[in-house]
């Protein structure tokens, strides 16, 4: 049985930003959610809406 990835908690998604604006302090607020989302997938967080 496969297990479903967990939501990640305010505090996971504030760590994410942290490390991405760490490794890339010039990025554009456009690309940042984005970016932010990528992180979390990494860490094995369940990030969709579904």
């Amino acid at each position: 049985m496969v297990r479903k990835k967990p939501y990640p908690h305010n505090s996971d998604i504030l760590n994410a930003m942290l490390r991405v604006f760490s490794r890339e302090p010039f990025i554009k607020p456009i690309d940042f959610p984005d970016r932010v989302r990528e992180e979390l997938e990494r860490e094995g967080f369940h990030v969709g809406l579904e």
